[in-house]
């Protein structure tokens, strides 16, 4: 198992490795990553479909193992298969152990499946901005294949990375064909990475918060006579909830998917983040919160108006080595919007580090820090139409203002 494991993350990491210069050079992405696909869950066929259209799927790449080498399909009518491409649209993976059977995929059986010998299929849907465009296809000749969870968050590993592959070439050949301005590109490579990010880890990271919800529900159990334990205990468990929220929200933002928004209270939202907040900083730091008497609603995804305020808290947390004072506003603006400032009166930052506090993956805290808190931030307040502005020098502290409009449906 372990082995498997080992092998099943050298294979992510090579997916991560596969770039391209241009536009043209997709297909041959599509083909680095259908091969080390096949060669990695050993199976028969990997096929990369496309969406042509609203009534054809494309076979774009289809790597043959036993042939070791690449071949053509006939392109698939998307009127003849509707229980198979309904639930691509509705369904994160269709993992059919006997494609024959299966009441998602057996519709194809005499058209294709055994024309082509396939009798075990692992299919999992490619989503870029939240619409389907195409399907990965793992497909077992001669018998069928029990597919174990391990497939299964490989494969969809597979999927996730080929959507921000085909969302780069269409990057690249909107700067080819156009003059785009340099703010729009810098936004869509910022988007481009924290997609990168997630498809590799999102997976595998939320196994390990399942693994510590899992472990802290026992952990209570067994301190059912110590109160104060068992109250630890199912922090824990809120907690790691919280961090597997956050998760969907990475993978969900990289991939630029729509939120539901609702209403919510943002003094309300800030308020009950203290008790978390308050753990952040250390006894050298003060925290001080100012919200008005009456609410200030907007609609907004409330995980996600948790995340900047834990991202901004936490950096000025650190701007603030030897301690100091954080303080934490939320106003009604005059122009009908809600307005959350954080500031500190930290370190502040020169004119370079402004410029780049909003990379991706660039950061002023060395081996401490990921380089994707501010960029998160930034993404989150432009999917909410909303606008930012940052004021900080050297020895000054640093000041975060963000605005959100009130009654736009975001």
């Amino acid at each position: 198992m372990p082995d498997r494991r080992i092998r099943l993350e050298a294979a992510r990491l090579n997916l991560a490795r596969i770039g391209m210069a241009t536009p043209e050079d997709l297909r041959r992405a599509l083909e680095q990553a259908a091969q080390v696909s096949a060669k990695t869950l050993g199976v028969s066929h990997v096929g990369v479909w496309l969406l042509s259209g609203e009534t054809l799927c494309t076979c774009t790449v289809l790597y043959d193992t036993l042939q070791e080498g690449f071949r053509e399909s006939e392109p698939l009518e998307l009127s003849e298969y509707p229980a198979y491409f309904e639930a691509l649209r509705t369904s994160r993976a269709i993992a059919a152990d006997d494609a024959w059977k299966d009441p998602r995929t057996r519709e194809m059986r005499a058209s294709y499946l055994e024309l082509a010998g396939v009798r075990a299929m692992l299919d999992v849907p490619i989503l870029v901005a939240g619409q389907l465009v195409g399907v990965v296809c793992h497909e077992q000749v001669g018998q069928a294949r029990a597919w174990t969870t391990e497939d299964i968050d490989f494969a969809t590993s597979v999927a996730d990375m080929l959507a921000v592959l085909i969302g780069q070439a269409a990057r690249l050949r909107a700067e080819h064909a156009l003059d785009v301005q340099e703010e729009i590109l810098a936004e869509m490579r910022r988007m481009e990475a924290l997609g990168r990010l997630a498809a590799g880890v999102a997976h595998d990271f939320s196994n390990v918060l399942l693994a510590i919800s899992l472990l802290s529900q026992r952990l209570k159990l067994r301190l059912s006579e110590d109160p104060e334990g068992a109250k630890m205990a199912a922090n824990i468990g809120s907690e790691t909830d919280r961090g597997t929220r956050l998760v969907r929200q990475l993978l969900a933002f990289a991939r630029q998917e729509k939120t539901t928004p609702v209403f919510v209270d943002l003094s309300e939202v800030v308020a009950g983040l203290m008790p978390l907040l308050e753990t952040i900083v250390t006894s050298r730091h003060a925290l001080a919160l100012d919200t008005p008497e009456g609410p200030v609603t907007l609609r907004a995804d409330r995980t996600q108006l948790e995340q900047i305020v834990m991202n901004l808290v936490t950096n000025a947390r650190d701007a603030l080595p030897d301690g100091g004072t954080i303080r934490v506003s939320v106003t009604e603006t005059d122009e009908n919007e809600a307005q959350l400032v954080v500031s500190d009166d930290g370190v502040g930052m020169d004119e370079e580090t402004q410029s780049r506090v909003f990379e991706p993956f660039f950061t002023t805290k060395g081996g401490r820090g990921t380089g994707l808190g501010m960029s998160t931030v930034y993404g989150i307040v432009k999917q909410s139409n909303g606008h930012l502005e940052l004021t900080s020098a050297p020895g000054e502290g640093t000041t975060v203002s963000i605005h959100f409009p009130r009654n736009a449906d975001n």
